[in-house]
Order: C-alpha cells, then structure tokens, then sequence
C-alpha cells in the first residue's frame, strides 16, 4: 500500500527548505549580508578604540558621538555640523549603554555574514542564524533603550539654555532649530530602531521555522504571526531615500550612495524571499 494514501497528513506536513532557500532572492541577501559581516568586523575596531577612551575618561559626552567614529565626516557634517552637548554622568552612562549594544551587534552582524551563506548555499547553519539573531533582538531593543534614555538630557539641556522647544517648532529658521538637531536626530534614530526592532522580531520567528523545517523535516505551521513585508518595505525606502539625500546634498557618484542603494536592494530581496516562504506555507 502505498504510504501517502494509508497516511494522507505525512505528505501535507513534509517541508522542503530548499525551495524557498534556495532561490535567486536569497542569494542576494546572503551576498549582502556576508559584505555587511565584512564592515561590521572594520567598525567593531574602530568602537573598540571608542570603548578604550570612554575607559580611560576621553570621551562620553553623549551618544550622538558614537555616530562620529562610525559615520564617515561627509555625512555627520550634513546631519551634525554642530558641536554635541555634554550630558554629565547620565551622557556616560548612555555612552557605554549604546557602544556595548553596538558591539554586541556588530559582532553579530559578523556571524551571520557566515551563517547567511551556509544557510543559503548549503543549507546548513540555520541554529547558528537563529541564535545570533535572537542575541542581535536583544541587543537591538537595549540599543533602543538607550537612544530614548538620550532624550532626558538633551531635553534638559535645551530647557537649561533658555530654549523653548515649542517656539523653536512654530517659529522655524536655521539658527533656532541648530540647538534642536542634535534631539531630532535622536528622534529619527530612535523611529529607525523602532521598525528594526519589528523587523528582526519577524526574523527571529521565521529563522526558528526554517530551524525547525530543516530539523525535522516537517512544515512549521503554528508559527506567530509577523510583519516582515512591511518591515523590510519600509526599511528599503528609508535607504533609498537615503542614498538619494546624499546625492543631493553631499554628491552623486560615491560610495555612501552605492552603499545605500545595496542595502534597500537587500531588503527588496528580503521582501521576496518572504514571499518565497510564504508561498510554500499556504
């Protein structure tokens, strides 16, 4: 007798991985991913030499400072030109916070650069993917943590000066909105962490049903539910949007546009492969 017949529920629950793994999408974001590992590895070194001077007492004013080792002079003369506020023991505490969750992240990134083309190209290290992912969620949420803490004293800072927030909003003008920028751009940094926070919740639970499929052998069909489309639509336009303010107000042909304009076509492919899977799951 033939199985399928005497057991119609084996061959509806039966996974195949590699046809949603496989596929010219995820190939793509697994590339992408294996050149982010790469400078994830250039910017661990360079927070590293941070870290030795927030030890040593040479650094700590705020945050905002990190982008400075991170981001190149370009960029942080056209989203920073002015000088950051000191925001005392609580700017130090804040500092250390975010560089170690930076840290932390960036080594992930490194991990999964290996994880990502294992997974793609030989269907192997999907437990690996899934736990620096996990780690990379939390790591993500205590970064954003952070960036909100930052709040506190900028607010402060702009009360202490005399700056009425409110003023500074319905008047406008460049010279009242200076004292602002430093605070907007954390309000802007802390929407960005807020839809990555969604996105790689949505990563998580997908990596541990291609986990559990690879494992086992069997569809994952309990699993929660996500908003990866939306996410990772979202998270391209913001780079192509990106690549295109840096064009206009810094130059057209150079590597921070090409860089951004490879990131939004990762998390175009990412919202393919997501389709991918789900097409395989119906």
């Amino acid at each position: 007798m033939n199985p399928h017949t005497s057991n119609p529920y084996m061959f509806i629950l039966e996974a195949d991985p590699s046809r949603y793994i496989k596929t010219p999408s995820a190939a793509v974001v697994a590339l992408i991913k294996a050149a982010e590992g790469g400078v994830a590895l250039l910017w661990c070194f360079r927070l590293f030499g941070y870290l030795q001077q927030l030890f040593h007492g040479k650094a700590g004013a705020m945050p905002l400072e990190i982008l400075r080792v991170l981001l190149p002079k370009e960029m942080m003369d056209l989203i920073l030109p002015g000088a950051i506020p000191d925001g005392g023991m609580i700017g130090k505490v804040l500092c250390w916070v975010v560089s170690l969750s930076l840290f932390v992240i960036l080594i992930c990134m490194a991990v999964e650069a290996a994880a990502a083309l294992l997974l793609r190209f030989a269907l192997q290290g999907a437990k690996l993917f899934q736990i620096t992912h996990k780690v990379l969620f939390i790591a993500v949420i205590v970064l954003l943590l952070g960036v909100t803490g930052t709040c506190v004293p900028l607010v402060l800072y702009l009360t202490q000066s005399g700056i009425k927030i409110y003023q500074v909003l319905l008047s406008g003008g460049e010279t009242l909105l200076k004292p602002m920028r430093p605070l907007l751009v954390t309000l802007v940094c802390m929407i960005l962490l807020l839809i990555r926070v969604s996105y790689h919740k949505g990563v998580v639970t997908v990596l541990s049903a291609i986990e559990y499929e690879i494992r086992l052998g069997f569809k994952e069909t309990a699993m929660e539910t996500t908003h990866m489309s939306r996410d990772a639509l979202l998270l391209a336009l913001i780079f192509l949007g990106a690549a295109a303010a840096t064009g206009f107000f810094v130059e057209w042909i150079s590597l921070y546009v090409f860089a951004f304009v490879v990131l939004a076509v990762k998390y175009f492919a990412v919202y393919n492969c997501w389709g991918d899977f789900c097409r395989r799951h119906r």
